[in-house]
């Protein structure tokens, strides 16, 4: 696979992964974006930024409309480029 013009290699060691997070990398590596960095996903969510660990923000950071379309598709809750509520807390 090839992504930002260089080989891309996905190696996957399923003793110290879940298998949720490894189609999350495998999603990466084909290009998708997390979804809650949707421009529009402030109808969708409420993202309390006070909780999130700051060196993470850019992680929540939207994409630009020109970058990346939805097409009217709905927001996904349950897709595999969705944090869970407790991914990157401030602890």
């Amino acid at each position: 696979m090839k992504r930002f013009d260089r080989d891309t290699y996905i190696q996957i060691v399923t003793s110290n992964i879940k298998e949720r997070c490894s189609v999350h990398e495998v999603g990466h590596t084909l290009g998708l974006h997390h979804t809650m960095k949707r421009f529009d996903r402030d109808s969708y969510i409420q993202l309390v930024m006070r909780n999130i660990n700051p060196i993470l923000l850019d992680y929540f950071a939207k994409v630009i409309p020109t970058y990346v379309e939805v097409n009217g598709l709905t927001y996904d809750y349950g897709s595999v480029m969705h944090y869970d509520e407790h991914c990157v807390l401030d602890e």
